[in-house]
């Protein structure tokens, strides 16, 4: 679903209010099925591109199965949740970015260079919090790519 919504609206095909809703209902019936984090990013993604925001509720939802989900992530999934949440305006719930800033913190000597970039220009844009942590293995892997 997410890929689909995500697709639509890079050929700028904007589907009516009444189709975006019967696909909010349809993830609120499977969101228990995403089993990994890029299902779920997708998904975020795509109501994103949409510009369409499909309540708080399914969005916290859909956030905490990303949590939970397995799988490692990767630089454009951490990216991508986040500006997600920034482009639908919506503010995850308590301990959401201290969570997603952790993991990230413990990955960055894995990310390339662009995926560095990119995950601090999410982070600045959300107004989170950067961990002392965070911050000397961002330098640490920034350093090792210079």
């Amino acid at each position: 679903i997410g890929t689909t919504l995500w697709a639509l609206a890079k050929f700028d095909i904007r589907p009516n209010k009444k189709f975006l809703e019967l696909v909010t209902e349809q993830v609120r019936k499977i969101m228990h099925e995403f089993t990994d984090r890029t299902a779920v990013e997708h998904m975020l993604s795509g109501f994103a591109s949409m510009n369409y925001n499909p309540g708080v509720d399914v969005l916290d939802s859909l956030l905490a199965h990303w949590e939970m989900s397995t799988g490692d992530g990767n630089p454009e999934g951490f990216t991508t949740v986040l500006w997600a949440c920034n482009v639908l305006g919506h503010k995850p719930y308590a301990g959401f970015y201290s969570s997603v800033v952790n993991v990230t913190a413990d990955k960055l000597s894995h990310f390339r260079p662009e995926g560095l970039s990119n995950t601090l220009w999410a982070y600045a844009t959300s107004n989170v919090t950067l961990h002392p942590k965070f911050l000397s293995n961002f330098f640490d892997a920034a350093e090792a790519r210079l």
